[in-house]
């Protein structure tokens, strides 16, 4: 086959996706030559996934796949635009297309158009609730004060940076953990602390950062989504390097790299072939057993 961009060179390319009748930017995502191959041989797009570290086809999940029509690139050989048939929505959010809010000269954002199918249901409905659920609690340690009673409270109401930090020291143990270095209990038990105190830390800048819970964190796509089994390495070397990342970050930029977190993290369990829902039930109890989160949980039902 031949390659219209030389890999060696760029090994990730940026793609641009479009959708050939409505001429609307669907998405942007990452090709390498295994994914740009792939793409050529079936019709359908496939790209490299930078978290997972693997190949996947647009849609395995949710059926939404994308046929390609055409493809072309940009003048110095390093991007690429696809014009698609789009089956269904493109956006785990239930969208068109990814770029449904606009931005005001304010700042604030307006959704342009309604979303087409509910992500409960393509992704998993209990994981979605359970999700909107257990991130809402940190919210109302944030927006209530609480702080007398709740260390957690006192945390994301501070004015402190966000501590990216303790995300980075936890996916550090988690990663001991796969490589039997880190040892307590027993592989899954400790799998499940140690996941479970990463999702913790990123609940906890996540609410100090005011993100999404879906549209900034995809915690529910990051925990649900199937992908190729990965080699027992890689996903520590990511892990480890992701953290490396992250105690690196700027607290004012790290939505992208508290998203890859979270998808690491579903590696992580997927390695070991534990339902990474699972880490959120584990939180879930633990927030239960707070006496001044009762109200709460009252009124969301639980």
């Amino acid at each position: 086959m031949t390659f219209p961009i030389d890999f060696d060179a760029n090994p990730l390319v940026p793609v641009v996706i479009q959708d050939d009748i409505t001429r609307d930017v669907l998405m942007v995502a990452f090709m390498n030559r295994d994914a740009y191959e792939r793409t050529m041989e079936t019709g359908f797009v496939h790209f490299w996934s930078r978290s997972r570290n693997t190949l996947w086809k647009k849609g395995e999940t949710s059926g939404h796949t994308q046929e390609v029509v055409s493809i072309s690139i940009n003048c110095e050989d390093n991007s690429l635009l696809i014009q698609v048939l789009q089956k269904g929505a493109v956006c785990h959010t239930g969208h068109r297309t990814c770029y449904y809010r606009q931005i005001l000269p304010d700042g604030a954002l307006v959704e342009t158009s309604d979303a087409v199918f509910d992500p409960a249901v393509v992704y998993g409905t209990e994981t979605g609730r359970l999700e909107e659920r257990w991130y809402g609690a940190y919210r109302y340690l944030r927006d209530n004060d609480l702080t007398a009673m709740s260390g957690t409270s006192r945390m994301v109401r501070g004015s402190g940076p966000p501590p990216l930090n303790r995300v980075a020291d936890e996916l550090e143990e988690l990663a001991g953990v796969l490589a039997g270095e880190h040892v307590h209990e027993g592989l899954e038990a400790d799998l499940l602390l140690e996941g479970s105190q990463v999702l913790y830390w990123i609940a906890v800048c996540g609410v100090m950062l005011d993100l999404d819970h879906e549209h900034d964190l995809e915690i529910s796509a990051g925990l649900t989504a199937e992908a190729e089994i990965r080699d027992l390495g890689s996903i520590i070397d990511d892990l480890r390097s992701h953290a490396e990342l992250l105690a690196q970050a700027e607290s004012d930029a790290p939505e992208f790299d508290l998203k890859e977190a979270v998808w690491l993290v579903g590696a992580a369990m997927g390695v070991a072939e534990i339902e990474p829902i699972r880490l959120i039930e584990r939180d879930l109890a633990e927030l239960r057993r707070k006496p001044y989160l009762a109200d709460y949980f009252a009124s969301a039902g639980a």
